[in-house]
């Protein structure tokens, strides 16, 4: 756990613990492990031929950020981003690295919804009452017309409309 995400704390370890062991028996642990570690896809990247984003955490416990450069240099067109931190798994201290993938699928960078709040309110149908004859109902709050005595009584008229 200290590889794969250097800043957990103990419950997250414990969490971690529990679902690697219900997940596999310790042998399957290791030849996955193994495998992982083993595996030599380097001839093969050339032959990648799509659209391909590699992210990869400058100070990263469990891989060399060589490697990550390795990758995205041998893959045709691939973007190559390097993000702050130690960080291996990707669903911890993940803001920055969803950022990324958002912008890379549809070319908008996300805008950060703690810095956001409700500036207008969008009023439809509203009157002016200070003409002569003018219609006394209430505006359209989100769309949604305001009840009045006299809607109530011409419901049905509005209806059929």
């Amino acid at each position: 756990m200290t590889r794969m995400a250097p800043r957990a704390d103990e419950s997250l370890a414990r969490w971690w613990m529990a679902r690697a062991r219900a997940s596999a028996s310790p042998a399957a642990a290791r030849a996955l492990v193994l495998m992982n570690s083993q595996i030599d896809v380097r001839n093969i990247l050339a032959s990648i031929q799509t659209k391909t984003l590699v992210l990869h955490r400058r100070d990263d416990r469990d891989s060399k950020i060589e490697e990550g450069r390795y990758v995205a240099e041998h893959i045709p067109g691939a973007r190559f981003v390097e993000l702050p931190g130690e960080t291996h798994v990707p669903w911890w201290d993940s803001d920055d690295l969803v950022d990324e993938v958002q912008e890379f699928l549809t070319g908008v960078r996300p805008t950060r919804l703690e810095n956001r709040v409700l500036a207008t309110a969008l009023i439809h149908g509203r009157r002016r009452l200070d003409r002569p004859g003018a219609d006394t109902r209430r505006p359209r709050l989100g769309g949604v017309a305001q009840p009045t005595p006299r809607s109530r009584a011409t419901g049905d008229r509005a209806l059929r409309r």
